[in-house]
């Protein structure tokens, strides 16, 4: 009797193990061999199992029913238009991420209509992977919207208390943000995508200074990354508070964010920061970006507020080693408003800037940076100071900037002449993958001069 009691016993144990197991993903994920889903617009069938590409789900509501666990896969099969939005709840590990992606040859899988809080992908996982899907809702703006002033909430890529999310190799466009990051969303990344051509304004009303888009990423979580992406076009032109607004990265509320090694062909700002009543948007970082405009508008490299100022203050915003290059006599490189040294830190970029290079109406932490127009004579509106001594009014000598090229030449001053600081990982590089120097003085500017850089590297 006591040798069954014990088999029983053993029996129940081991039951409730498998139990737990089945209710946790992670455990179960763990345990079994990741899995690959496949969903197919021209042959699927939701009545498929979608465990291979010769029995594809057909429909993204079939998929987002899928029970994925760490490591699964949810790919989308390439030259396909799915008129519908996806819903990515799923969650992963750090070392075993869920991917959505896609698979076959062609055009990445295209995403076009959004839900109803206007999110085509919307995420609210935990360590996932997004990759090689294209979004964009030029085929349903919202109902009250018109062509000649698209306004309404448009998103392509919606993350919504969702963290360590991976986006990567994505195209968004015809959206009012590409990528949302909401408050309470952390630790993603936005890398290697392009953002392009998103006009929609998601208010726009006559008076009270609250017009808003278009944006490449909207930022409103913290400790966020935006790295290594193409925006381009981010601009909406016909704002009835500011006739022109938008911007590639809005950073509103959030902090500890890093936007690094990016390229911007844009109209409208780079990035601007703004604040709201309990969510202060502080210690931000650019680093190692390209802004340029050269057509005729109005863009600003960067927008930072102080106390007093409306959506203010955005404290501790620093700008290290960035290469502006503006044609327009309109628009600013940087704009500092109630500025002062706890506000803005700008140090080792190079403005290149036909309207006016900096204003500033309070003195910053400003050092190590060049400032040129075509001219030779940039405009600053410095009040109360002047440009710290390190800094210089000079030609940055770069290689061809009319067809691209902004890397400084030989007799640049931007050569060995900026300041030393902190660097990690991410940053040991410049825009073009050059390694930076271990020790001295680093180039100033978003490129460094190639040349040198193999003398310092055979050293």
């Amino acid at each position: 009797m006591r040798r069954w009691h014990a088999l029983l016993f053993t029996a129940l144990v081991l039951l409730a193990s498998a139990l737990a197991c089945s209710r946790n993903p992670a455990l179960r994920g763990a345990r079994e061999t990741p899995a690959t889903f496949y969903v197919d617009c021209a042959v699927g069938n939701d009545a498929f199992s979608g465990r291979s590409q010769a029995q594809p789900w057909r429909t993204l509501a079939r998929a987002a029913q899928a029970q994925l666990h760490p490591g699964d896969q949810l790919l989308l099969r390439r030259g396909c238009t799915f008129d519908e939005p996806l819903r990515a709840a799923w969650r992963g590990t750090e070392a075993a991420p869920v991917l959505i992606g896609s698979y076959g040859e062609g055009a990445r899988p295209r995403l076009t209509r959004p839900a109803a809080n206007g999110a085509i992908v919307e995420i609210t996982g935990q360590h996932l992977v997004v990759e090689h899907l294209e979004v964009s809702a030029a085929a349903h703006p919202p109902p009250d919207s018109r062509p000649d002033c698209p306004t309404g909430w448009r998103v392509g890529f919606s993350l919504t208390d969702a963290s360590h999310v991976t986006l990567r190799h994505v195209r968004a466009s015809a959206l009012t943000a590409g990528v949302f990051v909401d408050e309470g969303s952390s630790h993603n990344r936005v890398t290697h995508s392009e953002l392009v051509d998103n006009t929609y304004l998601s208010v726009n009303t006559p008076g009270g200074d609250d017009d808003s888009g278009a944006f490449g990423v909207l930022l409103n979580g913290d400790h966020n990354v935006v790295s290594h992406n193409l925006f381009a076009g981010n601009a909406a032109f016909c704002s009835f508070d500011y006739g022109q607004d938008g911007a590639s990265v809005e950073i509103f509320g959030g902090s500890h964010n890093l936007i690094h090694h990016n390229v911007s062909y844009d109209l409208a700002a780079f990035v601007e920061l703004g604040s709201l009543e309990g969510r202060v948007a502080s210690h931000n970082t650019l680093a190692y970006n390209l802004y340029v405009n050269r057509q005729r508008g109005e863009g600003d490299f960067l927008i930072v507020r102080g106390h007093g100022e409306p959506f203010g203050p955005t404290p501790h915003t620093r700008a290290l080693n960035n290469t502006v290059y503006m044609a327009p006599r309109y628009g600013s490189g940087v704009v500092c408003m109630a500025c002062s040294p706890s506000l803005l830190t700008l140090t080792n970029n190079i403005l290149w800037v036909e309207g006016t290079a900096i204003y500033a109406d309070a003195p910053f932490a400003e050092s190590h940076n060049l400032v040129w127009s075509s001219g030779a004579r940039p405009r600053l509106e410095l009040h109360g100071f002047a440009l710290d001594r390190s800094s210089r009014v000079a030609d940055p000598r770069l290689r061809d900037p009319q067809r691209g090229d902004f890397t400084p030449t030989s007799d640049s001053p931007a050569r060995a002449s900026g300041a030393r600081w902190p660097l990690h990982s991410a940053l040991a590089v410049d825009l073009a993958g050059q390694p930076l120097p271990d020790d001295g003085q680093l180039d100033v500017g978003a490129f460094s001069y190639r040349e040198l850089l193999t003398q310092r590297s055979n050293r």
